[in-house]
């Protein structure tokens, strides 16, 4: 198959022919599933004649595989069982057979996210640390975790997407040479270069670089999801690893981060309010097609004693623990005395935790593994409280 290709993959012929309708002119026809070459950036279109648990065993390795592509589904009845199994398995979109027009827009939409893509394949790997409450330590994690993978000998950026109040260059105690919202008053979207976004980079003594979040929130108004995204886009041409701070939100210069990400990381802490957040968050990423691969799940103060275990917050948010990371009063004292615990103290027990995370960005461990290091096994163990009720009948009412 040619690159940046639609595929349509269907043998009635009289479906194949409504169908077409809605395909581009490109689109290609087969009649058996594609063999072992798919190339990248594909957008493979499966007929409603072919099985479903065919196209599930095809969808797991298919996107594994291949991140660069896509698969739509389409069939003659879409129903709640069939969507979950379609998210879990990586597919982008299931649509019905006989609406065309919403196709041609799933189509559409696939088309551009793999061109996006594209443009980090074999490039930097983009990690995105998201939380649906403040407070929880996320920028902590994610600058944490830049400084592991600078130390480590990967060259590292870090981006501070939390345009109003971010504060990455406050916790790692240096001065911003220029922030984001400068590419917003010198150039459009189309014309945002490497070197420009190079230029803006404030070096840290680790020898990560970091990206500053503007120094008012009102600088930041500009600064649409596609500028945001051709920024990242300018930075996965230069460094190894890309990790992006956001702030408490999925809003749209947000999802422009994630639609790049090889790595998801949603944080959360063991109290009601943020895990009631956090399951909110995690379903809306799967609505927009977050496969499970891509999202990882890191419990943040872990060990605390909140009334809520680990395994229960695990069970309601449907999701398995990647990281979990210990409670230390070291972390802000680090940050208010003007040094940063991931560079100063990194046999740190948060630290070491850190690490295991950067593991599994980096490659070198699979989520799967992850969990059985000493920092992650370091699990609380507490009374259920009546506050837990609340959680439990929101995850029935997923």
């Amino acid at each position: 198959m040619s690159n940046n290709r639609t595929v349509l993959f269907e043998p009635n012929s009289a479906i194949v022919a409504a169908l077409k309708a809605a395909c581009p002119s490109d689109t290609e026809l087969v009649t058996d599933w594609p063999q072992e070459t798919v190339d990248q950036g594909i957008t493979l279109i499966v007929g409603p004649t072919i099985d479903l648990p065919s196209i599930l065993r095809f969808a797991n390795e298919f996107v594994s595989r291949d991140r660069g592509c896509s698969i739509i589904v389409v069939r003659s009845r879409v129903d709640t069982g069939l969507l979950t199994a379609a998210i879990r398995a990586g597919i982008s979109d299931v649509v019905v057979d006989n609406d065309l027009v919403e196709l041609g827009r799933a189509i559409a939409r696939t088309r551009r996210r793999n061109a996006h893509t594209a443009t980090a394949i074999n490039r930097a790997h983009v990690t995105t640390v998201c939380a649906a409450k403040g407070g929880v330590g996320k920028t902590t994690v994610a600058a944490s975790t830049a400084l592991v993978l600078a130390a480590r000998g990967h060259r590292t950026a870090l981006i501070d997407l939390d345009l109003e109040f971010g504060d990455v260059t406050t916790t790692l105690n240096i001065n911003p040479v220029g922030t984001i919202a400068d590419i917003d008053q010198a150039l459009s979207a189309d014309h945002v270069d490497t070197e420009t976004v190079m230029a803006l980079l404030t070096s840290h003594p680790s020898g990560l670089h970091v990206l500053a979040a503007p120094l008012e929130p009102s600088a930041a108004l500009g600064l649409t999801a596609d500028i945001v995204g051709h920024v990242i886009d300018a930075l996965t041409r230069e460094f190894d690893h890309v990790v992006i701070d956001t702030p408490p939100s999925l809003n749209e210069q947000v999802l422009a981060a994630i639609d790049r990400s090889q790595t998801v990381a949603m944080l959360t802490t063991l109290d009601v309010p943020a895990l009631r957040n956090t399951c909110t968050a995690l379903s809306t990423l799967h609505s927009i097609g977050v496969s499970e691969q891509r999202l990882h799940l890191i419990v943040n103060r872990a060990d605390a004693e909140t009334g809520v275990a680990l395994n229960e917050a695990t069970h309601v948010l449907n999701l398995p623990v990647t990281i979990a990371i210990p409670s230390s009063r070291d972390v802000p004292a680090s940050v208010n005395a003007g040094t940063f615990l991931a560079h100063s103290s990194p046999n740190h027990p948060v630290c070491v935790a850190v690490g295991a995370f950067a593991d599994v960005v980096a490659g070198s461990m699979t989520p799967e593994i992850a969990p059985d290091t000493a920092p992650v096994r370091r699990l609380v163990k507490v009374r259920s409280t009546r506050r837990w009720n609340p959680l439990m009948a929101m995850r029935g009412s997923r």
